[in-house]
């Protein structure tokens, strides 16, 4: 199915008929696979590969990217800590129906090695859609951003190149584009694209995605990676610090990323949306941490945290009805350190799901009614103790390869 055709049966199906979503991928200590259909059984076994990798902190995170075509990226890639001076980190190769996929956690081959000596915190692992070998990596023990390939021992060309060292602090792709945002200020979005045969001689073109007259408010949480729609039309990222009267979420929508060619053309200031004031009044600091955008560009969803119960919450925006923002009803979190650290909406444009950490569940959530529908934690109302923490997810619908 094109992607025209595709975002037409999706847009006509609204929120309560849209495409289904077979399996939920959790990022909990390694990586766990849930069959959404058969009431969440857990199928870890039928597909986890062999390499794969583990969080040992609390910044470590999965991206899974759009191709172009709108399908799902078949890589995943999955921050991680290279223990014992290991490469952190690991990528999936999950273009396989039905059985066991494919890991790699040698991939930097001889050329690049995470972290210099090893032992490296690999925050971003980002792979690019279309079915690329390319990915683009983030270590956060000395802030090395780059690119590389997966190994294919049948060739030499494992090429690498930093593009902004000691710069970068989130990274996010669609197709072949990658947005990142500077850690200084301004903390302006940038655009970027890989050209070139890969090797040495690979370069990167890239743009300001914000303009020079409107900075972002310089969040630099974590999880705050952007957020790319399945059209490539919107592009979300946190904007602001604890409890800024300025906006806590910044959208960019007026331009389509699929159109970029590593022109210098900006794109704007975007628009700020703040969470509503009796969120904010409730808390001492809105610390966000994570921002998502469903398939089809209706709602904007940002989690955050706060030091009064429930202890973290989820705004939505409603793109449809003037950015209409809800704060999401969670159950209570188990203490302060409460932290919703991946949201996904599933393919009905309805149904999301939060990834917690520590003191925060993993929820089921609908945006349409505003409101958790199922809890799989082990603490909390109505807790199905199906899942422990998880750093975050993705969601695949029964036709995810078609895409490949």
């Amino acid at each position: 199915m094109s992607l025209i055709s595709k975002l037409t049966t999706i847009a006509a199906a609204g929120n309560a008929g849209g495409d289904p979503a077979k399996y939920l991928i959790t990022y909990q200590s390694s990586g766990k696979i849930w069959d959404i259909e058969n009431d969440y059984a857990d199928v870890t076994s039928t597909f986890l590969p062999s390499n794969t990798t583990s969080w040992a902190g609390s910044n470590e995170q999965m991206f899974h990217g759009w191709q172009d075509d709108g399908y799902r990226s078949k890589y995943i890639g999955f921050g991680g800590w290279g223990r014992y001076g290991a490469i952190g980190g690991a990528i999936w190769d999950i273009n396989n129906a039905s059985s066991q996929w494919t890991g790699y956690n040698n991939y930097d081959g001889t050329v690049f090695t995470f972290g210099g000596s090893g032992n490296a915190i690999v925050t971003r692992i980002v792979p690019l859609g279309n079915s690329k070998n390319f990915f683009w990596f983030r270590v956060e023990d000395n802030l090395e951003v780059g690119v590389n390939r997966i190994t294919n021992p049948t060739s030499s060309n494992n090429g690498s190149q930093v593009i902004a060292s000691n710069s970068i602090q989130h990274l996010a792709s669609w197709g072949d584009v990658v947005v990142y945002q500077l850690n200084t200020a301004p903390y302006t979005l940038r655009l970027a694209s890989f050209y070139g045969a890969a090797g040495s001689s690979a370069t990167a073109a890239s743009t300001s995605l914000v303009s020079t007259s409107g900075t972002l408010s310089g969040y630099s949480g974590s999880g705050a990676r952007p957020a790319i729609s399945k059209t490539g039309n919107v592009i979300v990222v946190y904007d602001g610090a604890a409890n800024s009267s300025t906006g806590a979420v910044r959208v960019f929508d007026d331009h389509n990323i699929a159109e970029y060619n590593g022109s210098s053309k900006v794109l704007g200031n975007g628009t700020q949306l703040a969470f509503s004031s009796s969120v904010r009044s409730v808390a001492t600091g809105v610390i966000g941490e994570v921002v998502a955008v469903s398939d089809d560009d209706r709602w904007i969803a940002a989690s955050y945290r706060r030091s009064t119960s429930p202890y973290y919450g989820i705004g939505l925006w409603d793109r449809n009805s003037s950015y209409a923002f809800t704060d999401v009803t969670v159950p209570v979190g188990a203490g302060t350190n409460a932290r919703p650290r991946g949201i996904v909406f599933y393919p009905d444009n309805d149904t999301f799901f939060v990834s917690g950490y520590a003191n925060a569940q993993c929820l089921e959530c609908s945006a349409s009614s505003g409101s958790y529908t199922r809890n799989f934690a082990s603490f909390g109302a109505n807790a199905e103790s199906k899942m422990g923490s998880s750093m975050d997810a993705t969601v695949l619908p029964p036709d995810w390869t078609d895409g490949y």
